[in-house]
């Protein structure tokens, strides 16, 4: 019964890896509202710090990431 925790589940979001510092997280499921809708962060590993972003802003991030790799 692999899909049990998405049955019960009220929201599930993902999240996916674009770059060393920018992260995109996906509302795939939300029972009380809209679903579908995404959004990306910038992460700092430095100091933990996780801050919302645009997406312009995340193709400067996972641009300045991939040249500086």
């Amino acid at each position: 019964e692999s899909g049990a925790i998405e049955q019960d589940a009220d929201e599930i979001i993902t999240m996916a890896q674009q770059s060393k510092h920018c992260q995109k997280y996906r509302m795939i499921k939300y029972r009380h509202g809209m679903d579908g809708w995404s959004f990306y962060t910038r992460f700092n590993p430095n100091n933990g710090e996780i801050e919302e972003i645009t997406g312009d802003q995340a193709m400067s991030v996972i641009s300045y990431d991939e040249d500086n790799e």
